[in-house]
């Protein structure tokens, strides 16, 4: 696809002519911002695009798309004026969709979003053409920025739709309807603004199987609790998981482990031959399995599959394994709630002889009413896992007095630099040590001294 040109732009904005002149990219950070590109300027709860337009004119911006209540003109750089911003991003971005002949995948759910995106992508890259929303581009924001600045068209076009609220996951298929859906577990993430905890939850996800375009859906088995997901729709769902899963019923896909392989059944029957995988963490294996589905659904073999699943590994800061020193760092510090905290610690490597297990943890934020028990909860997990609680700020504080319960030592720690400290002092070579905590903590921060 050529690239998209001001004139273009205005004509679908519905906003007063602008030059014919090809853009570049497009940003809503200054920061970001590079010559020739449109900048959107986005008002938030802390910052105004508008206050920012003086510095995107001098990083050679082209044109930004201001509010009809921005009165000031800015000499150098064109205004593009309508009645709402965020809905103008939103409204390019679908066009932009319309335009593309590509396939698109969405992929939503609590846990395992990116992952699952980029097993996806990395398995149909075997047999096709593919484009993907970048790392963990699936907000009201990163969601249509990621497609207006994707260049070339592939067959297929993976993504991860992310929410905050009702409403959001809705606005995200209008922008890129999907023809086949994947939805992970339910878990209790941004519950602050749930309060009716995991079937609000639930049906906020299921906004994704609500557009006409879509033919398919894969759907975890753990999801098929909640109502939501129980409707009759149009089109087939495929419910899958794990062998093992308490929520196994007749019909489902599941993923059978056998002695250091695994294989595909259904209703008992073998869908495959024994294969292996370059992990064996029950949540990546899950992660694996629908991948694989998806990529059956559009015609690849599972040969085919068996060949790209080598190539599939935990993405940045998901249960990502960094050796050092004769210690295993598992850096799962890009976000966490109770649901992926559990994943986390039940799926550890164990120590080498001798070694032990030290989980650092952080708190879960915006779960609301239902912090303090989630904490507690992932703080008894943890002491069937680790030998050492080392915990940061907050209502984490529960989760070590759960884990002390049991006889073993947990500290609690009010900046990263006291708990970093700890932990060179505590740390020995064949050790594994987690690090996982809500994104806002920047908990990776731990490691940045030490990998």
């Amino acid at each position: 696809m050529e690239k998209m040109h001001l004139k273009q732009m205005a004509y679908v904005l519905g906003g007063d002519p602008l030059p014919d002149l090809p853009i570049e990219g497009f940003a809503v950070d200054s920061r970001l911002v590079l010559p020739g590109s449109v900048f959107f300027a986005l008002k938030g709860a802390h910052s105004d695009g508008h206050c920012f337009l003086e510095e995107v004119k001098r990083k050679g911006a082209i044109c930004a798309v201001v509010s009809k209540e921005f009165s000031q003109e800015i000499p150098g750089l064109l205004l593009l004026k309508v009645e709402d911003v965020l809905a103008s991003l939103h409204k390019l971005a679908t066009w932009k969709m319309s335009q593309k002949k590509t396939r698109c995948i969405a992929v939503t759910g609590s846990v395992g979003k990116t992952t699952t995106k980029e097993f996806i992508s990395t398995l149909l890259e075997g047999a096709f053409t593919v484009q993907k929303t970048p790392g963990s581009a699936n907000s009201q924001i990163g969601f249509p920025l990621s497609i207006l600045n994707a260049t070339g068209e592939g067959e297929f076009f993976v993504t991860e739709m992310g929410m905050s609220e009702k409403g959001n996951i809705a606005n995200l298929i209008k922008i890129a309807p999907p023809e086949f859906v994947v939805m992970t577990k339910v878990a209790l993430a941004h519950s602050l603004f749930f309060p009716g905890g995991l079937e609000e939850i639930a049906e906020a996800k299921a906004e994704i199987l609500s557009h006409s375009h879509t033919r398919k859906a894969f759907i975890h088995m753990q999801a098929r609790q909640f109502p939501a997901f129980q409707q009759q729709e149009y089109f087939e769902k495929v419910f899958y998981g794990l062998s093992s899963d308490e929520f196994v019923q007749s019909g489902d896909v599941l993923l059978q482990q056998a002695i250091g392989c695994f294989y595909v059944e259904k209703e008992r029957d073998r869908l495959t031959k024994n294969f292996a995988l370059p992990f064996t963490a029950r949540h990546l294996s899950e992660n694996f399995l629908v991948a694989a589905l998806v990529a059956r659904e559009v015609g690849m073999s599972w040969e085919q599959i068996f060949v790209q699943a080598q190539l599939l590994a935990p993405y940045k800061m998901r249960f990502e394994a960094v050796p050092k020193d004769g210690v295993l760092y598992i850096n799962d510090a890009y976000n966490a709630n109770p649901e992926s905290m559990k994943a986390a610690l039940q799926n550890l490597p164990a120590p080498q002889k001798g070694g032990k297990v030290i989980a650092v943890l952080g708190e879960m934020r915006e779960l609301g009413a239902f912090s303090q028990a989630a904490h507690q909860e992932i703080g008894k997990i943890a002491a069937s896992h680790a030998d050492l609680l080392l915990c940061l700020v907050g209502d984490a504080v529960h989760m070590g007095t759960e884990f002390s319960k049991s006889g073993k030592p947990s500290q609690f720690f009010l900046t990263l630099k006291e708990l970093q400290k700890e932990l060179l002092l505590q740390v020995k070579p064949g050790d594994v040590v987690l690090v996982k905590a809500s994104k806002s903590l920047k908990m990776w921060e731990v490691l940045e001294e030490i990998v």
